[in-house]
């Protein structure tokens, strides 16, 4: 308890009975529970709401690598729609050229 021994309470609350007297003590001590008690509240809320804000970040950050990882997939997927659609491209071009010289080929028999 913050390094004090019973020597240092015994000590502190007889000073405290000293200068307050009989008549005031109860009273700063119920003052004094009240402030540690209120003091324990707001830092537990405290502590909550933090912990509330990590939670909430790291939901965040979770959520926007997926969505990073979703976009990195559509875009191979469209990549690799667009190069299959270049290579049929490609073939068909291949094919009209093949014809083409076989209509050149026998028109020229």
């Amino acid at each position: 308890m913050f390094g004090l021994g019973m020597p240092e309470i015994l000590t502190i609350m007889v000073i405290a009975l000293i200068i307050f007297g009989p008549r005031k003590l109860p009273e700063i001590g119920r003052t004094a529970g009240k402030f540690i008690h209120e003091f324990r509240q707001a830092s537990q809320q405290i502590e909550n709401q933090v912990k509330m804000e990590f939670r909430e970040v790291e939901r965040e950050k979770r959520e926007a690598e997926k969505q990073k990882k979703e976009a990195e997939k559509q875009e191979k997927e469209a990549e690799e729609q667009k190069k299959s659609e270049e290579a049929n491209s490609n073939e068909v071009e291949n094919e009209e050229e093949q014809a083409d010289k076989k209509v050149e080929a026998g028109g020229s028999n």
